[in-house]
């Protein structure tokens, strides 16, 4: 419980303060020269500023020809900088976490200088600038052979509030001679790996309430049997002179000490298992997180997520002494409790297959409920994995090809092809972080429509069923639109099912516009994501005549690449489904077994009167079957509700997709079960071989 607690605590804290501390507060692109950068970085309300300028190019590397991106950083150290891992910055350095492996000393020929130069050290970096093979850090020798002397982007961190802070910057800009495209206010609430981090908190809440309820469940009855079992001894301290109150104290006071015992061990254990943790969440995440931000973050044990911890828990154990308060409370003052009740009429074979008289028919529900859980909670992630899967390919499934093509000319008409322009973490719609996104050529191929049209004139925008359905957004409704500075109002034309998220293959909260509106917003585009239908040679070979750097995938990639990506809900679905089934099935052994050793006079019984062991035992496993059998119909219910829940959960992070279910998910679900029930059959089998029945009777 405090483990992932703490996970999730120190997740929102490293993506939302790295982020912040990383990019700053405002993004400037157009074509900045050196002196934009000095004359800003001396204002009065700017702390730190630092520019990037972007080249991208086709490289060769034993004989293959890969997209990379080369970077030029005005301050490592600042902003949007970057972090020596090894070697030197004489050269190229290799940015860790591209998707071609390269090692110091190897040497690469880039066309756009037409020459080869060798990789002099590897760095860790943070840039999301379009999708290439290779990135590199390059030094300011390398931009001057090129000519480029002037900053793609240039990012600033404020001293606070600044007035008409639009018209100070374009001041500068034309005192300096620079262009300044667009202006960005970076928004601290969007930053990348948030809806990874609030699926995982979604998800994990929905399951901790559902551990909480089985544990609940369990430490009652097992409150109950133990009470049963040792009635006796109730009894006996009335006997002596003690109250119901101290009756409760003496029965509660070892199990505080328990809690307390287990609550120290508990803590011990989690602390290091939650960086563990951490770390494997940060592997996982499709936004690689890079060495430069870890470095820069300092993992804590969070005293709120300890403090809640141990709240929800003691809570959750002091309302597990209730059965115990109650029991007391209403227990006979008689020493000895006969068991002849069980015995009486002729229904003893029925009473034994539910190994239970009527006065302990509550418990059967407990188990049964348990039961339904176990099933359910499996059944549902599995459901949600698999329809989210078969989803992500249906998605997929509009063309062959994905293109990224980056270049300064202008795009050439393709047929049989969608192309987009989208940006990424800047915008808003209401409170809801979204791409956005413009198709500037749609001949022939789509992405599915679900209702209405694509945007045609300034003010509409298509939207897609992910933010729809979040929002509870239709077709005429008007939506407001924020980025940075600036408030737009558009109005819904259309609803898609548009991969736009991750490396542009997944459904996402995203709003379409039409391209005057998308332009005037984010300036001139030179990144563009193609989706072909067809052969994809006579198109790389146009793309590159005109001087495009392209990076391409065929449609079975870019579905693996999506499925790969929501591994991070998944494996807290994963996690959490584990942790609930080993407790489940170790509270519903604790249960049955538990009972069925209660009743070991009763077992004795019915060997002295001829009941075989093998009869008792079919009797037993037949009561567990009946129970399994009962549980189903409750388990579909419940696997509608969680999935559905789940579902809603992490649909922000996922995109949406429908949930199919069927009671053919339940039966395959029934193995979770069979392993607590095994367990419990395997022992009383050797617990019956063993009992002293003589022995048990005169007891």
């Amino acid at each position: 419980f405090y483990s992932i607690n703490n996970v999730t605590s120190n997740l929102e804290d490293f993506a939302k303060n790295s982020w912040i501390n990383y990019v700053g507060d405002i993004r400037i692109s157009g074509t900045l020269n050196e002196e934009f950068l000095k004359e800003l970085s001396s204002q009065s309300y700017i702390s730190l500023a630092t520019g990037l300028s972007l080249v991208y190019s086709t490289i060769k590397f034993k004989n293959q020809s890969y997209s990379a991106l080369f970077v030029y950083c005005s301050n490592p150290d600042s902003l949007m900088g970057y972090e020596l891992l090894e070697g030197n910055n004489n050269s190229l350095l290799y940015l860790k976490g591209s998707k071609i492996n390269l090692q110091i000393n190897d040497e690469i020929f880039i066309y756009i200088l037409n020459s080869t130069l060798k990789i002099s050290g590897i760095a860790s970096a943070f840039y999301n600038f379009g999708l290439v093979d290779l990135e590199f850090v390059v030094n300011k020798d390398f931009m001057h052979g090129l000519g480029k002397n002037d900053y793609t982007y240039v990012f600033a961190k404020l001293k606070g509030e600044v007035s008409d802070l639009e018209n100070k910057l374009k001041s500068i800009a034309n005192k300096t001679n620079s262009k300044i495209d667009s202006i960005i206010a970076l928004d601290p609430n969007a930053f990348p790996g948030k809806e990874d981090i609030e699926a995982a908190k979604n998800v994990f809440n929905i399951f901790i309430i559902i551990i909480l309820l089985v544990i609940f469940i369990a430490l009652s009855s097992y409150q109950f049997i133990y009470l049963e079992t040792n009635d006796k001894e109730i009894d006996y301290l009335r006997v002596i002179g003690l109250t119901n109150r101290q009756i409760i104290i003496v029965h509660a006071f070892p199990l505080i000490l328990i809690f307390l015992v287990g609550s120290i061990i508990g803590t011990l254990i989690a602390i290091p298992l939650s960086k563990v943790f951490f770390d494997s969440v940060l592997k996982s995440t499709p936004i690689t997180f890079s060495e430069v931000l870890l470095h820069r973050f300092i993992f804590q044990a969070k005293t709120e997520a300890l403090l809640y911890s141990y709240s929800v828990l003691l809570m959750i154990f002091l309302l597990t002494l209730i059965p115990v308060i109650i029991y007391i409370s209403r227990k006979r003052e008689s020493i000895v409790k006969g068991d002849s009740k069980f015995l009486r009429g002729t229904k003893l074979r029925i009473k034994l297959v539910l190994f239970s008289s009527s006065t302990r028919l509550w418990r059967l529900m407990l188990v049964i409920i348990l039961l339904a859980l176990l099933i359910a909670s499996n059944a549902a992630v599995n459901s949600i994995i698999n329809n989210w899967d078969s989803s992500v390919k249906q998605l997929n499934n509009f063309y062959d090809y994905f293109i990224y093509a980056i270049g300064y000319s202008e795009i050439p008409k393709i047929n049989n092809a969608a192309i987009l322009v989208a940006t990424f973490h800047l915008a808003k719609v209401y409170d809801k972080s979204v791409v956005t996104a413009s198709f500037i050529q749609l001949n022939n191929v789509s992405p599915k429509l679900l209702e209405g049209r694509w945007p045609s004139q300034a003010g509409e925008a298509a939207i897609s069923i992910t933010l729809a359905k979040d929002l509870n957004l239709k077709i005429g409704d008007e939506v407001s639109y924020s980025i940075g500075l600036k408030n737009y109002t558009f109005k819904v034309v259309g609803i898609a099912m548009v991969p736009l998220f991750y490396l542009y293959t997944r459904e996402t909260e995203s709003i379409i516009l039409n391209y005057k509106d998308y332009s005037k917003i984010f300036g001139r585009s030179e990144a563009f994501a193609i989706y072909l239908k067809g052969n994809i040679e006579p198109v790389l070979n146009e793309l590159k005549s005109k001087g495009f750097t392209t990076y391409y995938r065929t449609k079975d990639e870019s579905t693996m690449i999506a499925s790969e990506g929501g591994r991070i809900a998944i494996i807290f679905l994963n996690f959490l489904t584990i942790t609930l089934t080993l407790s489940s099935a170790l509270l519903i052994w604790i249960i049955i077994f538990s009972e069925l050793y209660s009743r070991n006079k009763e077992y004795a019984i019915f060997m002295l009167i001829g009941y075989r062991i093998k009869d008792i035992l079919f009797l037993i496993a037949l009561s567990l079957l009946i129970l399994s059998i009962i549980s189903l119909p409750i388990s579909y219910f419940m696997l509608i509700f969680l999935s559905n829940l789940l579902k809603n959960q992490i649909i922000a992070f996922t995109g949406y997709f429908d949930v199919n279910i069927n009671f053919i998910d339940l039966l395959i679900n029934l193995q979770y079960i069979f392993l607590p029930i095994s367990i419990v059959f395997l022992i009383n089998y050797r617990y019956l071989k063993r009992l002293n029945i003589y022995k048990i009777l005169l007891q």
